[in-house]
């Protein structure tokens, strides 16, 4: 689900922007592209943190990038 408002990268990635979570989550992510994803999700302490595509985007230097909510952690088991 491209809606070609976000350039793929060279190397057929895809930047999106995060919002929610922890603070210390990165608000830029690369992810593999250029087909915008349903969900994302970051390794992050002893876990996983999941975000959804809202259908958004944040301008960001003039450029448009898909917009990311956090939904929800999971942990590994150990």
């Amino acid at each position: 689900m491209n809606t070609g408002a976000v350039p793929a990268h060279p190397d057929n990635e895809l930047r999106v922007a995060l919002t929610g979570g922890f603070p210390e989550m990165p608000s830029i992510l690369v992810v593999a592209g250029p087909d915008i994803p349903a969900k994302v999700s970051i390794e992050f302490r002893n876990g996983r943190e999941h975000y959804e595509y809202t259908g958004g985007v944040l301008d960001l230097d003039g450029v448009s990038l898909p917009l990311f909510r956090w939904s929800y952690s999971t942990r590994i088991a150990e």
